[in-house]
């Protein structure tokens, strides 16, 4: 756990030098992506599902490699890649590596493009769970970074690059494909019907969600039917719809505020799709497909609360109120650092096991 809260501690110091401007943005985030791909990508391949993959890329390289890939579709991207990584002499320990500066890279362009605040984008990035995550899951963590992609293009308004991401994403993790319901989300007009819908929407998925979650699992897993939720709902899903409620004092939605508006739309999904991680951690995961974006949608909520525009005749003056600033920074960082400690405290058994590769040797 030490080593785990240590990576959050210089995460936190390297970003507030970018906020008291020691540093460049573009400095913030090649040094904070440093010390992540580092320390992720450096990890030992001999803990918990690593040693599964670490099976399959062998397979994948074996006298009898077509039958491991070719045998079936699903997923086939993660079999490629260790084909290619075989044929082009990179071992298995160095793959991590690669895998885990794609996606801490593409996250840092996404950061670096969108987030007013790198500081509270990576320290809810990691305080969520989503970077610790990284260590073990190699199809969704691949996945996540090509959505991330897929997601600055839908921003850009480049549907078919968008399009094209999102099936590479499906390629390596087929339940990816889940981000093409992001397109109508993002691109519709906020209005009382687009609210309508919503709330019709979450209402059918909750009263039919143990027939969804079948299904999903049927088509992806084929694994358990029979689902029964342990409760009604998620903590998560309650966050989330807490987070939401706040932001429209903070900055209410506007049609012409076109990325903000996006990024709510994700939101929108997130929370509906919450309601499934009450059945196992595979939907939870699912789910983070969309939730992973509230690293940009909580800076840029918040950043209204401290910056202020006062309409000066056909001047635009901001201001900014650096007393609220602080009072909303203390109260997320506190909030955050907790969550994390929680939550590393809930896997603490998985956390024990992460170690540098040259701390572990399987044959001693």
């Amino acid at each position: 756990m030490f080593r785990q809260l240590t990576v959050l501690f210089i995460v936190m110091v390297i970003t507030l030098l970018y906020s008291v401007r020691e540093i460049t943005k573009k400095g913030c985030i090649i040094a904070v992506s440093l010390v992540m791909t580092l320390f992720c990508g450096l990890r030992t391949m001999w803990s918990g599902d690593l040693m599964k993959y670490g099976t399959l890329y062998s397979q994948c390289n074996s006298t009898e490699w077509r039958g491991h890939i070719f045998g079936r579709i699903n997923n086939i991207g993660i079999r490629l890649f260790f084909r290619l990584c075989g044929l082009l002499g990179v071992s298995y320990q160095a793959s991590l590596f690669i895998i885990t500066a794609f996606s801490i890279i593409s996250l840092g362009i996404l950061i670096y493009k969108y987030s007013p605040s790198p500081y509270w984008s990576y320290l809810i990035y990691i305080a969520m769970g989503f970077y610790l995550f990284t260590f073990s899951g190699l199809k969704q963590t691949i996945a996540m970074g090509f959505l991330v992609i897929a997601m600055m293009k839908l921003l850009e308004d480049k549907i078919g690059k968008y399009i094209l991401f999102v099936i590479i994403a499906g390629v390596f993790h087929a339940p990816a494909f889940i981000f093409f319901l992001a397109l109508p989300f993002c691109k519709v007009k906020l209005s009382g019907k687009f609210l309508v819908i919503v709330i019709v929407l979450a209402i059918l998925v909750i009263a039919n969600r143990n027939q969804i979650a079948e299904f999903l699992s049927e088509m992806y897993y084929d694994s358990e039917k029979d689902f029964t939720a342990s409760k009604l709902i998620g903590g998560r899903a309650l966050m989330m719809a807490f987070i939401m409620v706040i932001a429209q004092f903070l900055r209410p939605l506007r049609n012409d505020d076109t990325v903000y508006r996006k990024i709510f739309g994700l939101m929108i999904l997130a929370f509906v799709t919450q309601f499934f991680s009450v059945f196992n951690n595979i939907f939870t995961r699912l789910a983070d497909y969309f939730y992973q974006f509230v690293i940009l949608y909580i800076p840029m909520m918040i950043e209204p609360a401290y910056v202020r525009l006062n309409q000066m005749g056909k001047n635009k003056v901001y201001t900014r109120d650096n007393n609220l600033g602080i009072i909303i920074g203390l109260v997320i960082t506190a909030f955050s650092v907790w969550y994390y400690y929680r939550y590393l405290n809930g896997t603490i058994t998985y956390v024990n096991t992460i170690k540098f590769f040259w701390e572990v040797d399987p044959f001693r």
